[in-house]
C-alpha cells in the first residue's frame, strides 16, 4: 500500500509541474492588424477619390474599387462589378467637371472589413455648357482588405440632403 501511495504521489506531482515545463507556444501565425493604421488608410481614401475627380482621372478612381464592387447612385439602378462602375464614372467625365470637398465623418474596422461615413459638397459643371450643379450628399463606403494589404471598396452608396434655406 505504501508502494502505491507513493506511486500515485508520484504520478500527480508529474501531472501537476509538466505543463511548467513545457516549450512557450508558439506565437498566432495570423497578422496582427494596426486598427489606427487601418482607419488612416480608409480616411485617405476619400481624399484620393476628390483629387481623381477633380482631374477627371478615372483610372486613379477606379484603382480603389473591388472587382466586386457594388455603388448605389441616387435615382439609378445600381451599378454591379468594377465595368458597370467605370462606365458610369466614364460617362460622368465625358459630360462634367467636378470641384468640391468631402469631410470624412466617421472611420471604422472589424478585421477585414471597414467603413467610410462622410458628406461631398461641390459642383458639376456641363462641359457643354450650362448652370453648374450644385452638390450636398452623404455617403457610405463599405471597404475589404485586400490579400496585398490594401482596402478596396466593395459597396458605396450615396444621396442628396434636403435643400438647406
Amino acid at each position: 500500500m505504501k508502494k502505491l501511495s507513493i506511486l500515485v504521489g508520484s504520478v500527480l506531482l508529474v501531472i501537476i509541474f509538466l505543463p511548467a515545463c513545457a516549450p512557450e507556444p508558439a506565437p498566432p501565425t495570423e497578422a496582427v492588424t494596426n486598427v489606427e493604421a487601418d482607419i488612416e488608410a480608409l480616411k485617405a481614401i476619400p481624399s484620393q477619390w476628390e483629387a481623381a475627380y477633380h482631374a477627371n482621372d478615372l483610372d486613379a478612381v477606379m484603382q480603389d474599387y473591388a472587382q466586386d464592387a457594388v455603388r448605389m447612385p441616387p435615382n439609378e439602378a445600381i451599378e454591379e462589378g468594377k465595368e458597370a462602375i467605370r462606365n458610369s464614372h466614364q460617362a460622368f467625365f465625358a459630360e462634367y467637371t467636378s470641384d468640391g470637398a468631402i469631410e470624412v465623418v466617421d472611420v471604422q474596422v472589424s478585421g477585414d472589413l471597414g467603413y467610410v461615413r462622410g458628406t461631398y459638397k461641390g459642383t458639376s459643371t456641363p462641359k457643354a455648357g450650362g448652370d453648374p450643379i450644385k452638390s450636398d450628399n452623404k455617403f457610405v463606403a463599405v471597404f475589404r482588405r485586400q490579400t496585398d494589404g490594401s482596402w478596396k471598396s466593395i459597396c458605396e452608396i450615396f444621396n442628396d440632403n434636403p435643400p438647406s434655406e
